[in-house]
């Protein structure tokens, strides 16, 4: 398993702790149409690696995992931007090979906490970003 999967499925275990949410991962694919050409099946493009819901409230989440060193796609990016625009949650987690998966992990729940409680203590998140 990759790093970024690590992460990804750990941020996945972490997040679905948090009281209220419910995460899943977004899974794209493509097949070869009988008649040619392709199937493309799963979100649109650009979407994030990980989506859920936040109840009470309703508010779509979308988490975007990247590896350390790794850059969001101009179309995850604007993505990202139309998530928050349309009040949901939207967090970039790079990860940061100086950190350890716990802690990298830590700092994408205090993004997503921070967006949902708008707690000023969950502010110091050095490398899960919110997008606006």
């Amino acid at each position: 398993m990759t790093t970024e999967a690590k992460f990804q499925a750990a941020i996945m275990i972490a997040a679905s702790k948090i009281p209220g949410m419910r995460v899943w991962r977004q899974n794209v694919g493509s097949v070869k149409k009988a008649g040619g050409g392709m199937f493309h099946a799963g979100p649109p493009k650009g979407a994030a690696d990980i989506s859920g819901i936040y109840a009470p409230s309703g508010r779509r989440v979308e988490i975007e995992v990247k590896a350390a060193g790794k850059k969001p796609r101009p179309e995850q990016i604007k993505w990202g931007s139309f998530i928050h625009t349309a009040g949901g949650i939207y967090v970039l987690a790079v990860f940061d090979k100086r950190r350890t998966l716990a802690d990298n992990v830590a700092s994408v729940v205090e993004a997503i906490l921070y967006e949902v409680t708008g707690d000023i203590a969950y502010t110091a998140v050095p490398h899960a970003r919110r997008r606006s």
